[in-house]
């Protein structure tokens, strides 16, 4: 933090673990003393009494160790970060920059899950559902390519001879996800009033590999609509659901592509009260997405960019970055109030109203 220098990724693995280093500091959270130890450290790596002559580095969310401690690294913590230079308490202030990395820059849906293994996907959903949505039959009749080689290229495992899992992988083709990483199911309580207070009617928890548990929410959704019937208001009867399905679907599909899988065990959670649908969603506005500018149109930025394109394989998904359109559309043209969305640094909410 002294220079302009940056280091490449090689070296910042090397300083990472070298404990010994006077050009680190580590740590694990950024609550309690660790706000004030790291301005200190600041100061001496600006002091640069040793004249290493080099940037130093304060690793957050890092053991003294070197092991990564799975803190959230979060807009707000980048903010508070980047607040040390300008917020008074370092004088003179330093030449800092605030960086957010993930592991060898893959985003989360594409790094390896180690602990799994090649036998937890399942080779009969992958050649009989997802790789024929992916390649017409003839291109894959004359492909020679391996079964290793073939979920490398989908990006399934690591590499054809590293086969071990990526996130993606687990997501689309482990018979039971959650397995390995919690929270990937969606959990839906019918409430019989308007609080969480009032009597549960019913539970469901829609789960499994990426395409069964968007089937199972479909229909569990869809078991749950009500429709009216009117045979008073014309020559033929009228029928007027309470929600209109389609945007009741791509709420909660969208919930289900842009959520957070790291560092949580949260579901998406749709909480149906008789009055309303809540829908949540783990994780905050994300990329270009903020607080204040949520549901604008042409406002779109994908956490899980593989799980979307996985989605639009699978059939549920046609065109990115139209589900909130077609569900105000279809909130609307069914009589419905207008959609609310509220998001936060840790979740996004949407609420869909009853049909008066």
């Amino acid at each position: 933090m002294s220079t302009t220098m940056h280091y490449s990724d090689t070296e910042l693995e090397a300083l990472l673990t070298d404990i010994e280093s006077d050009l680190a500091e580590r740590k694990e959270t950024w609550g309690g003393d660790a706000p004030e130890k790291g301005r200190q450290a600041v100061c001496a790596f600006a002091n640069d009494l040793p004249r290493r002559q080099k940037p130093g580095v304060l690793f957050v969310g890092v053991k003294d160790n070197g092991a990564l401690a799975g803190l959230p690294i979060t807009d707000e913590l980048l903010r508070t970060l980047a607040d040390m230079k300008t917020d008074g308490q370092i004088l003179p202030p330093p030449t800092l920059v605030a960086e957010k990395r993930q592991h060898r820059d893959l985003p989360f849906d594409l790094q390896s899950v180690t602990f799994a293994g090649f036998t937890d996907l399942n080779q009969r959903l992958f050649e009989q559902e997802y790789l024929p949505a992916i390649c017409a039959p003839d291109v894959l009749a004359a492909n020679q390519r391996t079964y290793e080689e073939r979920l490398a290229a989908c990006r399934l495992i690591v590499a054809p001879d590293q086969p071990v899992p990526t996130v993606l992988g687990i997501l689309v083709l482990a018979n039971r996800p959650d397995d390995f990483i919690p929270g990937d199911y969606v959990q839906l309580l019918r409430i019989d009033g308007a609080s969480l207070s009032d009597p549960i009617r019913d539970t469901k928890r829609p789960a499994g590999p990426l395409g069964q548990l968007l089937r199972e929410l479909d229909l569990v959704l869809e078991t749950h609509v009500r429709t009216r019937v009117d045979i008073t208001a014309g020559p033929v009867e009228s029928r007027t659901p309470d929600y209109p399905l389609a945007a009741l679907q791509q709420i909660a599909r969208n919930a289900v592509m842009h959520r957070t899988y790291e560092s949580t065990s949260a579901p998406v959670r749709i909480t149906w009260f008789n009055d309303r649908v809540e829908i949540l969603s783990p994780g905050g506005p994300y990329g270009l997405v903020t607080p204040e500018n949520l549901g604008q149109p042409g406002i779109v930025d994908y956490r899980n960019r593989n799980v979307a394109e996985a989605m639009r394989v699978l059939g549920f998904v046609q065109r990115f970055g139209v589900g909130l359109a077609i569900a105000r559309q279809q909130l609307a043209a069914n009589g419905n109030p207008p959609l609310e969305l509220v998001g936060t640094q840790t979740h996004v909410l949407a609420i869909l109203r009853k049909r008066p």
